[in-house]
């Protein structure tokens, strides 16, 4: 007969400290993560957190920009708020330079999110909000407008771009990046003023 031996455990050898391969430090962009006290708030269609801190290839773009030139900045820290009709909203500016202008980075610029910065500048007209758009020619309207009786479809003549968007209500803009005018504008303590005062919670 075949005699057959007990299988032995494995039981895995623990490695010293010293044997154990060091992961090299994963690179980060300089952001603030500080909380502030209404983060338990929740925000309608907020796009997930990348690897990196930041929601959209855009944003990254951008604080790569801004850490090049230097400039500290501020990511999602600062709550905001302002009155929808019949209810109290808010929502995180993308980013808050230390000269107390915020920027807001647009891939996708849909009407919901053009009509919360048109009710936060009439509620805080201080503000001073500026727009980086992956490409502000983008249209808001259709180019080619349909004929309802023939089908027949013709170009509009005007049609409105998010940068013609932001000329008629009065908001600065950038294609891409921001330029290094904004960046190297100086500090204001009025726009930190508004932007504090945004921050209180109104009542209805």
């Amino acid at each position: 007969m075949r005699r057959t031996s007990p299988r032995r455990s494995r039981t895995p050898s623990k490695k010293t400290s010293s044997q154990r391969a060091a992961r090299p430090p994963a690179t980060t962009l300089a952001i603030s993560t500080t909380k502030s006290p209404s983060d338990h708030l929740p925000i309608k269609n907020r796009k997930p957190v990348q690897r990196d801190g930041f929601r959209s290839g855009l944003e990254t773009a951008n604080a790569r920009v801004l850490n090049s030139a230097g400039v500290s900045f501020e990511y999602e820290k600062h709550r905001l708020f302002y009155i929808v009709p019949a209810r109290v909203a808010s929502y995180k500016p993308d980013f808050v330079l230390a000269n107390g202008i915020i920027l807001e980075t647009k891939g996708l610029f849909d009407a919901e999110d053009r009509q919360h910065h048109i009710l936060l500048k009439q509620q805080h007209p201080e503000l001073v909000v500026r727009f980086v758009f992956s490409r502000s020619a983008t249209t808001l309207t259709a180019v080619f407008k349909k004929d309802p009786t023939t089908g027949s479809k013709t170009r509009r003549e005007n049609p409105i771009t998010y940068a013609k968007w932001c000329e008629t209500h009065g908001f600065e803009y950038a294609d891409k990046v921001p330029p290094m005018a904004w960046l190297t504008e100086p500090f204001s303590q009025e726009r930190w003023d508004a932007i504090e005062r945004a921050k209180g919670k109104p009542e209805l």
